[in-house]
């Protein structure tokens, strides 16, 4: 299947979905449609016009699927992109009008003529553009802002009672198989060799979107008024959702160097405060706009915290030095913090950042981050096996970015570019991975809390019964639970879920996270 077919199989998935009025899998469609358009844009051989057309197609396909996503519904830009009346599509799903094809809106023995003319006039691009069958949406919808970038306007349909299979024929209906990706989503190798390589910029990072609109906001303001810093951030959540990853953006996008530091290396006492010094005074003797990453900050001491408060304050770091006061300009400076544990952080100091919380991240999202890094790879998983390595990643980047290894090398063991649901669960097996990514000692906590007649335990004594302490339970084992809806919280403690009593009696669990 050469990529003009690829491509067209794409569309016509997508389409079908859409005129199914399945949220999840249209959005799904658009996602992979985007990634494909992504990686298609780097090949050399393409002409510069054809390749800036498929970025333009890559940004608008991500931004449909967002859309579909937040609202569970379609746009007026959407039904226009297929070539379907956006007043039609909407009548036809509260219509009964079997005569009718709900593509052309014209009884089904007459064929529609397509408009090749305005088609290409539309694209602007070569002839052989293997994306000319694309129908881009009108002007009106399509509008660009001052930055260039493409804004969409958008009037979700509300869905109707009304089943729209009534209009399509059972035998054209999308169905759930193990056909592999490259008839669906990617098909072609990145260009570029196996590294698996971070986004760069906030435009290319998958999911966050109200962590990124809110640092996007306060770097574009500080790009208007010529500032190379923005106000200070802390960012807080789960281990593996991208904190690290982020602070690299937010200096790329400010077009300034980042230094990252590991608030543990200091270490404790004395030394942990010299050496703290030591760093900020360097910071502020080279003299130029810089974001200093500081992750795991909450693993500093309330003295070291409180130290802080004025370099974040007022943007100048001062200690006494032989019983003088010294005092060492950080003007330029953005300090951006990461922690998991935002409660072990001083109030006055976290009243100082922009809290940022960044959440789990969602089953289209995680689809997304799979198929690029399986892309860049050059491997060709199946619809089964991506299902099956999103449900072990525990929703974290950090996890996919660990499977997707492990598959690679068993796949260079095995011979083969294929990544089908078998050599996935191989995988799986030598891993050691649950079904749903639980850590033996969140099966232990299932467990615990199974074995208790109240049915009911405090946080805890659901640590002291598997070993941990309270806050590592609270911190890094409680928030994937009730992510997976297996706990839920009761003014008396901790509970199971009937989700967790059938995984835990029959080890099947139905995941209802988008």
């Amino acid at each position: 299947m050469d990529v003009k077919q690829q491509f067209e199989a794409l569309l016509s998935k997508t389409k079908k979905y859409v005129i199914n009025n399945d949220f999840q899998n249209a959005a799904a469609a658009f996602a992979e449609t985007a990634a494909f358009c992504t990686v298609e844009s780097q090949k050399s051989t393409n002409s510069d016009a054809v390749n800036r057309s498929i970025r333009s197609r890559a940004v608008l396909f991500d931004e449909y699927a967002t859309f579909i996503q937040r609202n569970n519904g379609f746009s007026a830009a959407i039904m226009d992109m297929f070539g379907i009346p956006y007043k039609q599509i909407e009548r036809a799903l509260t219509v009964n009008e079997p005569e009718l094809d709900i593509i052309t809106n014209k009884p089904k023995e007459v064929e529609k003529t397509p408009k090749e003319d305005e088609t290409k006039k539309s694209e602007n691009v070569d002839d052989d553009d293997f994306f000319s069958a694309w129908k881009p949406a009108s002007e009106k919808e399509i509008e660009e802002s001052e930055d260039g970038k493409k804004k969409i306007n958008v009037s979700p349909i509300v869905p109707s009672k009304k089943s729209p299979e009534d209009y399509i024929p059972e035998n054209d209906a999308p169905k759930d198989t193990d056909e592999e990706v490259s008839d669906g989503m990617v098909g072609t190798p990145a260009t570029s060799d196996s590294e698996l390589k971070p986004p760069t910029t906030f435009a290319n990072f998958i999911g966050q979107e109200m962590a990124l609109n809110r640092l996007k906001v306060a770097v574009d303001a500080a790009q208007l008024q010529n500032r190379k810093f923005i106000p200070h951030v802390i960012l807080h959540g789960s281990r593996g959702l991208g904190k690290t990853t982020i602070m690299k953006l937010v200096a790329n996008e400010l077009g300034v160097p980042i230094k990252l530091v590991d608030c543990t290396t200091f270490g404790t006492g004395e030394k942990a405060r010299t050496n703290l010094f030591k760093f900020i005074k360097n910071v502020s003797l080279e003299n130029t706009p810089i974001v200093i990453g500081m992750d795991e900050v909450h693993r500093l001491s309330n003295a070291l915290q409180t130290s802080l408060l004025t370099a974040l304050n007022e943007k100048v770091f001062r200690e006494l030095e032989n019983g003088q006061d010294r005092s060492y300009p950080l003007t330029n400076c953005t300090f951006i913090g990461a922690t998991t544990d935002p409660q072990d952080i001083i109030v006055e100091l976290l009243d100082r950042w922009i809290q940022i919380k960044l959440e789990f991240y969602t089953r289209t999202e995680l689809r997304r981050i799979y198929i690029n890094k399986f892309a860049a790879l050059g491997l060709t998983p199946t619809n089964e096996a991506l299902d099956e390595c999103i449900n072990r990643c525990r929703s974290s980047i950090r996890d996919a970015e660990k499977i997707v290894s492990g598959l690679k090398e068993l796949a260079i063991i095995e011979g083969t570019k294929h990544i089908a649901k078998e050599l996935s669960f191989k995988y799986f097996t030598l891993a050691d991975l649950d079904a749903i990514g639980l850590s033996k000692v969140e099966k232990q906590i299932l467990n615990a809390l199974a074995d208790e007649p109240a049915g009911v335990l405090a946080e805890n004594t659901i640590a002291a019964k598997v070993g941990l302490k309270t806050k590592v339970y609270s911190n890094h084992h409680e928030p994937y639970l009730l992510h997976m809806n297996l706990i839920a919280k009761t003014p008396r403690g901790r509970s199971l879920t009937d989700k967790a009593l059938i995984y835990l009696k029959e080890g099947t669990y139905v995941n209802e996270n988008n």
